[in-house]
């Protein structure tokens, strides 16, 4: 199963740069204080919605069939199983960013942003979009990534205006500076 980056994991924080000078860290959880505690018993619980998602789906199903014409050809269930995908923690807090995934296709982040200001059910649903991006789907206009939320059982927190695209990250950052 992918895992949540703890201490306990062993699995350590990297940074990635990015075109246009984006810079997302991929942490350890940390557990330090209450707002910590919160925003890893979140990610927690979206972990455990997911899991009983891969339990509960079938591999026919929409979720894995459409995870299959993404460009690795792979299911959902074949990512969520694979125990070299972590789940990280990004410390940004900028509106709007819910997270993001590591060229490595083995890393992904959830912002304290969209910890701190959706609930667990929105977490699933971005680590759903960023496990579509670790199937290959493409950033930029794009809009594949977050038509795996609305394939894969999150049709209200699937939003059709998102588009995965670390550059236009970028672009919003740039403009609210």
């Amino acid at each position: 199963m992918a895992k949540i980056n703890t201490h306990a994991s062993g699995h350590g924080s990297k940074t990635e740069h990015y075109a246009g000078g984006t810079i997302i860290q991929y942490n350890i959880f940390p557990k330090t204080t209450a707002s910590d505690k919160k925003r890893l018993d979140n990610v927690n619980d979206a972990y455990n919605i997911l899991s009983r998602l891969d339990i509960k789906i079938d591999l026919q199903g929409p979720c894995n069939r459409y995870f299959r014409t993404l460009p690795k050809g792979k299911t959902f269930r074949h990512f969520w199983r694979d125990n070299t995908i972590f789940i990280n923690y990004s410390p940004s807090i900028v509106s709007g960013f819910y997270g993001a995934t590591h060229s490595n296709d083995r890393d992904i982040c959830i912002s304290a942003w969209c910890l701190d200001n959706t609930n667990r059910w929105m977490v699933a649903a971005t680590i759903m979009h960023e496990f579509a991006h670790i199937g290959g789907a493409p950033g930029g206009a794009s809009h594949s990534a977050e038509k795996a939320a609305d394939m894969c059982g999150f049709k209200q927190q699937y939003n059709p205006t998102i588009l995965g695209s670390i550059k236009q990250l970028g672009a919003y950052l740039e403009k609210l500076a």
